[in-house]
């Protein structure tokens, strides 16, 4: 068996850390309302598929796949609705200020992704630092 890299190692780590937070958000959530028990399984939903996403992204070693951060915006996605959901059609409203927070990381991140697709591995410095002197060049 192969041995696992660093960023192989990272992505296992974070997968599990959000298939851990689903169970501690089920098991520390307290449940008010049918909508809140809704929203709470639809965060669910999303959070464990956001940490099998990272599985997958750690299998792949760095190679990037379109319908990878499809499914990882996707899981935002999912998010925006669980808080929809959790606050409740009357509370809901698309100026509050965690909603258009939450819409603009995910925005954010969606335009990193897209624009990051063909370019060199932006995680590697090593392929960056041929381009970087290091030394001045002679006057």
């Amino acid at each position: 068996m192969a041995e696992m890299n660093h960023y192989q190692s990272l992505n296992y780590s974070e997968g599990a850390l959000w298939i851990i937070a689903a169970v501690a958000l089920r098991k520390i959530l307290v449940i008010k309302e049918k909508r809140h028990n809704t929203a709470c399984n639809i965060a669910i939903i999303g959070l464990v598929t956001f940490g099998m996403s990272d599985f997958i992204e750690g299998s792949l070693n760095r190679e990037f796949h379109l319908w990878l951060w499809i499914l990882k915006i996707g899981c935002g996605v999912v998010f925006l609705i669980a808080r929809a959901c959790y606050v409740g059609r009357q509370n809901f409203k698309w100026t509050d200020r965690y909603f258009l927070f939450f819409v603009f990381c995910l925005s954010a991140a969606a335009g990193v992704l897209f624009i990051s697709q063909g370019q060199p591995d932006m995680l590697n410095f090593r392929s960056v630092l041929p381009l970087i002197p290091l030394t001045q060049p002679p006057v």
